[in-house]
């Protein structure tokens, strides 16, 4: 292995690249922006942070190639196994669907929880340094090549590879600019989903200082 990768953003993208690209690279860093020592809170970087998280069958395999045991591990450490046929509640058109069990476990926890786990199983790659609390300002290099990427603090890391996992906040198509390139074309897809997440109460209800359950909700 040599050369350097460079990752931007340290949520699920950026840590399952860096986790791909250990094997490839002698030193992989992950840049975020960030404070990522703030425990089960969400973080400002990802806008859908606050809601309950659902890993799917075919998303929950492929995480779990990456890093094995992975499962069992989220269990261990608070989240939360069910069968789909019947631990949720589907409605459809106005009318509740049968609960029956098809024999399928999806796992359920937060996203903190989930990016904890797989933030210290990267973290332990001796080839991976995280860096939080950073921000990328642009990229070096030139039209035909880029070489790095400039931080907020004014420090250069030279990369031989720079991926970009910021997701909706990426501000690569003015980096990009930046090096005489076009900005690539964007093409957005409205789904009309929307979703909404009830954490559980906390605290006992009285007269005086009701029970309240906060609400999160997100369209897209």
């Amino acid at each position: 292995m040599d050369g350097r990768a460079v990752i931007i953003g340290a949520g699920i993208g950026g840590l399952t690249a860096a986790r791909v690209l250990s094997r490839r690279y002698a030193q992989v860093t992950v840049l975020d922006r960030d404070s990522l020592a703030g425990g089960g809170a969400p973080r400002r970087g990802v806008p859908q942070g606050g809601h309950g998280h659902i890993l799917l069958l075919s998303g929950l395999r492929e995480l779990a190639e990456l890093f094995p045991g992975l499962a069992d591990e989220l269990v261990t450490r608070g989240a939360s196994r069910f069968d789909v046929g019947t631990g949720l509640c589907n409605y459809r058109f106005g009318r509740r669907r049968i609960s029956t069990p098809v024999g399928r476990d999806l796992t359920s926890m937060s996203r903190p929880l989930l990016e904890a786990v797989l933030r210290d199983r990267v973290a332990a790659e001796p080839a991976v340094t995280i860096r939080d609390g950073v921000a990328v300002t642009a990229l070096t290099g030139t039209a035909d090549a880029v070489t790095g990427v400039v931080l907020d603090t004014g420090e250069t890391l030279a990369a031989d590879v720079v991926v970009d996992c910021s997701g909706r906040g990426s501000r690569s198509d003015r980096w990009l600019a930046g090096l005489g390139l076009p900005a690539p074309r964007q093409l957005e897809v409205k789904v009309g989903v929307g979703y909404s997440t009830r954490c559980p109460v906390t605290r006992r209800a009285s007269r005086r200082t009701p029970a309240v359950c906060p609400t999160r909700s997100w369209r897209t």
